[in-house]
């Protein structure tokens, strides 16, 4: 049973997902309940190339102007 024992352990992205969903944004509030925006950033190839800050200029931009609860990045790379 210890392939078991693993999955009872919280992930880094388990507890990010718990620690933004207690966050204030998503609190009860008399006003009318939505749902958060969450922005998915995904980050593939190989880092220095693909994965450049230059190639997510764009992305940041549009990002400020969606103005989301919760901004997800998806990393896909084997340089990591």
């Amino acid at each position: 049973m210890a392939h078991l024992d693993s999955l009872a352990r919280p992930t880094l992205m388990a507890v990010s997902c718990a620690a933004a969903l207690t966050a204030p944004m998503f609190a009860q509030s008399t006003a009318t309940p939505r749902v958060p925006v969450i922005y998915p950033v995904p980050m593939r190839g190989q880092m220095g190339t693909d994965i450049h800050p230059s190639a997510y200029q764009a992305i940041v931009e549009d990002a400020k102007k969606v103005n989301p609860d919760l901004i997800v990045f998806m990393l896909e790379s084997a340089d990591i």
